[in-house]
């Protein structure tokens, strides 16, 4: 049985406002990714950093418009769960684009953590000199691009 995790309640929106998205998300990211402390990185984005993420296609566009006025859903609220989630593991945005761009919302639900890790060797991922481990979606879609290291041959 899959457990129910804390953004489920949120399946099915689609009309939260600007103010009511960054409220769900300043309640959500502190469950899944701890604070990323070596750059510099926001703890809850704001409608900048929103709008940023957007524009760099690392949050689809909003649902719908109403005026100027963005309506965002559950959709959205993954991709910044995962990104939030990929930050705190010291992964770059060029990266995380490739991790999380047009891929399903159930992918982007195995990504995120059920609990928030104290510190990236807790699971596994930080940089590209650490393994994948312990998240399935990361071990299958995720490379290092890192090559075998060749022994040193021996001169006699």
């Amino acid at each position: 049985m899959a457990s129910v995790r804390p953004f489920h309640r949120y399946r099915g929106e689609s009309s939260l406002t600007m103010a009511q998205f960054i409220a769900i998300l300043r309640e959500q990211i502190p469950q899944v990714a701890p604070t990323q402390t070596k750059y510099r990185v926001t703890d809850i984005p704001s409608e900048r950093t929103i709008r940023f993420y957007t524009a760099n296609k690392l949050v689809d566009k909003p649902v719908a418009r109403e005026g100027e006025h963005a309506r965002y859903g559950y959709r959205h609220l993954l991709q910044i769960l995962a990104i939030k989630y990929l930050q705190s593991q010291y992964l770059p945005l060029v990266k995380i684009r490739s991790l999380v761009e047009n891929i399903s919302n159930r992918d982007l639900e195995l990504l995120i953590p059920e609990i928030s890790p104290v510190t990236a060797a807790h699971r596994g991922i930080a940089r590209g000199d650490r393994p994948v481990a312990e998240n399935a979606f990361l071990t299958q879609a995720f490379s290092f691009d890192s090559q075998p290291v060749r022994e040193a041959a021996t001169v006699a």
